[in-house]
């Protein structure tokens, strides 16, 4: 994983291009942090990694929505856990975001026959491509379930059964706030102002 001003500015530069990102990234990020599958040194996905995953997602995204100010944010969510949780062949497959974004035989990658040969999840490093940034998410065969879950779930809710008992909205069925992180909240509305252009209001 970088942490120096080289992926900085990256990251920078597709939070400029994809106006989506900051929001799908503070989303899955929760997601994956309730799974306790938000760090490296877990099995988990770095930051870094989960930029990258769904900066490819946006590059290739069939639809102008992907970089629309005014994209429909649950559907972008719904069809990411449907691409990463059903539809992606990563026994084969590896994910690539410089030049516009691409995919790529893993086989042909120059880290294949290494160690990285076996990882599920195969995201080549765009600031080294000798590498790949994935290498630690041994628990991703479990995190791809979960994205799996999460798309039926809000696919139910959203195609007619509803949000069942108990639940607050269909973003709730997958993601939950603690009533301390939902106070602090409430703190920052008040002292600050509603951040409704911001991330967080997504949540």
């Amino acid at each position: 994983m970088h942490s120096g001003p080289e992926a900085a500015s990256l990251v920078k530069k597709f939070i400029k291009t994809y106006s989506a990102l900051p929001k799908l990234l503070v989303l899955i990020k929760q997601f994956l942090l309730q799974r306790d599958f938000n760090e490296v040194f877990s099995g988990g996905l770095s930051s870094y990694a989960l930029t990258l995953l769904i900066v490819n997602f946006l590059q290739l995204h069939p639809r102008r929505m992907a970089t629309d100010e005014d994209a429909n944010l649950g559907v972008l969510l719904i069809e990411f856990f449907e691409l990463y949780g059903r539809l992606f062949n990563y026994k084969n497959t590896g994910i690539r975001v410089t030049n516009g974004g691409s995919y790529f035989l893993k086989k042909h990658h120059q880290s294949y026959y290494e160690e990285h040969s076996l990882l599920l999840l195969f995201i080549e490093d765009p600031l080294d491509a000798k590498k790949v940034v994935t290498r630690g998410a041994f628990h991703f065969p479990i995190i791809r379930h979960a994205f799996e879950h999460a798309f039926l779930l809000l696919c139910s809710a959203v195609l007619g059964n509803g949000i069942p008992n108990g639940y607050q909205s269909i973003l709730g069925l997958i993601i939950f706030l603690e009533p301390d992180c939902i106070e602090r909240r409430g703190q920052w509305v008040k002292t600050w102002g509603d951040p409704a252009a911001g991330p967080e209001d997504q949540l």
